[in-house]
């Protein structure tokens, strides 16, 4: 069984669905051994939790070049595979921190600049205003202006609950490039909602630089989404040490799940959703209600952001145009 010191204790602590991101990265993989697993054959999936050991190895295989894989007998550790992903997203080897988990910080940090360099001004301005309703100065000391880039740097090398929702905004998008749909990670959608606002402008940032990285050997098509998504996983993972549940906030009404406030169901098709946002939104935006007092139009715009926002969440997670 491969052991690897930086992803061995992480992974043991993660779920199926945790881990799932990462297995379908590797799947898109034409070459990958995921396939040619006995237990993946016999049942149709992998479930990573039981054997992240074959997890690892197949993570470690990829990361390395063939030559290389040769020479050792096997593939490269994970540390050296984030060194190698930081190179490829432009960073300067003499900036790159040795430590694995300053060094995944890094290759966050640098996409989150590189993407918000890559948005207009009146993306960044739609950013900076959404960023500043999150309430995010509870976390850190928000400036009076515009965003800098400085400023998002300092605010993703946080320790704290800050950073992790800057991270899942750019895994998120990662996971869209790659996967064609919205981040899973295990991600609870009452967190994910809140920040459903950013999945536009960054996602088309992130889209523009994801064109500017040089990704003429297909393992940097996985090894670099597979860094992001690790680092997700390794931040809420030490978030949830710190402080239990913080990641996973319990929803104090259960009609704050989307899917509820769309009245679908969980199961329901892509189209049946649209359907359904659409006769919602149909039923109660103030337009339709013109007559209305005051009081029952504020209502009914509450209540069109709402449905607007759950609608959001579930395109998010399913990677719905």
């Amino acid at each position: 069984m491969a052991y690897d010191r930086h992803l061995t204790p992480l992974f043991t602590s993660c779920s199926d669905e945790e881990l799932d991101d990462i297995v379908n990265v590797l799947l898109k993989k034409s070459l990958n051994k995921l396939k040619k697993d006995n237990d993946f054959q016999l049942i149709g999936r992998f479930y990573p939790s039981k054997y992240t050991g074959r997890l690892i190895k197949e993570i470690q295989r990829v990361g390395g070049n063939s030559i290389a894989n040769v020479m050792r007998g096997g593939g490269v550790e994970y540390s050296q595979i984030v060194q190698d992903v930081a190179r490829k997203v432009g960073i300067k080897k003499e900036l790159i921190p040795q430590g694995t988990e300053a060094a995944e910080r890094m290759v966050l940090s640098h996409l989150l600049e590189k993407a918000y360099e890559k948005m207009s001004d009146e993306q960044k301005e739609s950013f900076t205003e959404e960023f500043k309703k999150e309430d995010f100065s509870k976390y850190t000391d928000v400036p009076s202006g515009a965003l800098s880039v400085a400023f998002l740097h300092t605010a993703i090398n946080s320790s704290g609950f800050l950073a992790y929702k800057l991270t899942l905004i750019i895994a998120n998008a990662v996971a869209r490039q790659v996967l064609g749909h919205g981040l899973r990670l295990g991600t609870n959608a009452f967190l994910m909602r809140g920040l459903s606002f950013f999945a536009g402008p960054i996602g088309l940032a992130i889209t523009a630089v994801w064109g500017g990285i040089d990704l003429s050997g297909p393992a940097y098509r996985v090894t670099i989404p597979i860094v992001v998504f690790i680092a997700g996983l390794r931040m809420k993972k030490n978030l949830e040490a710190q402080e239990p549940g913080i990641t996973n906030p319990k929803q104090s009404d259960s009609k704050e799940d989307p899917y509820n406030i769309l009245g679908v169901n969980r199961s329901a098709s892509n189209d049946q959703i649209k359907r359904f946002y659409h006769t919602k939104m149909k039923k109660y935006h103030p337009d339709n209600h013109s007559v209305a007092d005051k009081i029952e139009r504020k209502k009914h715009t509450d209540k069109t952001a709402e449905i607007n926002s759950a609608y959001e969440t579930i395109k998010m997670e399913r990677g719905i145009k």
